[in-house]
């Protein structure tokens, strides 16, 4: 039994969550939209955005996306993000690195308080390649209490915990 197998504790079908259009916008694109649609970013995701890692497919796609808790996969302890994956890549696959975005774009009524992680490589967050991260989307409530829509990006560690709680959406196969 794999290492990630050794937590998971049972099989499911994963419901299809969204179905989003991606591709076709480079980070600096991808930038300039999200700008063009109040969505806040820190300067790690404009980091991230503008690094030579962010690549985007030329031609737009349609991806089937689930969403789910970490414990949903079948782990009954907190695992390392390197088991997370390992257990999304069996049951579908990691997102494109410029789905983020893309997906930030396409889902402007996500609810107050409502949060997830994009499954996918991680990018640089700063120039000097030290600190790399995935997108986390987000929906908080401003100094005005008003709707504040976020693309952010995670320090991550493939070594570190996840918590049993926290929502990832993947692609499925």
């Amino acid at each position: 039994m794999s290492e990630a197998n050794a937590f998971a504790v049972k099989t499911v079908r994963f419901p299809v969550w969204r179905i989003i259009e991606n591709g076709g916008m480079s980070g600096i694109k991808s930038l300039a939209s999200l700008e063009l649609a109040n969505i806040s970013t820190g300067l790690w995701t404009r980091n991230a955005l503008e690094s030579n890692e962010f690549v985007s497919s030329h031609k737009r796609e349609s991806i089937k996306l689930t969403r789910c808790a970490v414990r949903d996969l079948g782990f009954n302890r907190e695992p390392k993000i390197k088991q997370v994956w390992s257990i999304i890549e069996e049951v579908g696959g990691l997102c494109p690195v410029d789905l983020g975005p893309n997906l930030r774009l396409q889902l402007m009524n996500q609810p107050f308080e409502d949060r997830f992680f994009v499954a996918m490589n991680t990018l640089p967050m700063s120039p000097d390649n030290n600190n790399r991260g995935i997108f986390y989307l987000c929906c908080k409530r401003d100094v005005r209490k008003k709707k504040e829509l976020w693309l952010e990006t995670c320090a991550i560690d493939e070594n570190a915990p996840i918590g049993l709680r926290n929502e990832i959406v993947f692609v499925l196969k």
